[in-house]
């Protein structure tokens, strides 16, 4: 962590980037977040998305597995990237962060789309990603 908050200190960002470390409850942390963004290169059914739309922040995430896309309805919920591409990852974050009007709408989808991934139809979805996943 030190050397990720001397990184911090030289990019001008200390204000802005809170290195919290291990702890029990992330969620009250990434209720506070503008937005999540989820990078990945490789990734199945990432948690943490269904767990930022339950708490009403917007998501910004690559397309690098099709669970992704499930849990952000294709990209009604959420802004999907292409893996490896950091233009457009940033090209997203930008415009999600700039757009308080593309915020709400996000968050609001997003709450609603959560609401599929209870525990009977998020099983279900679940089974029948799993059997994609086989036949491919």
């Amino acid at each position: 962590a030190p050397a990720l908050r001397a990184r911090a200190e030289r990019l001008g960002l200390a204000d802005r980037v809170h290195l919290v470390g291990e702890t029990r409850n992330p969620w009250a942390y990434m209720a506070q977040a503008t937005v999540l963004a989820l990078p990945s290169r490789t990734e199945a059914f990432p948690n943490v998305i269904g767990e930022a739309l339950a708490l009403g922040v917007p998501v910004v995430a690559t397309t690098c597995a099709p669970g992704i896309r499930e849990y952000l309805g294709g990209g009604r919920c959420g802004v999907l990237v292409p893996p490896d591409d950091p233009a457009a990852l940033a090209d997203a974050l930008e415009r999600v962060l700039r757009d308080p009007d593309l915020r709400a709408r996000l968050a609001e989808d997003g709450l609603r789309e959560v609401q599929h991934f209870g525990l009977g139809p998020g099983v279900e979805r679940y089974e029948r990603l799993l059997e994609e996943v086989i036949r491919a």
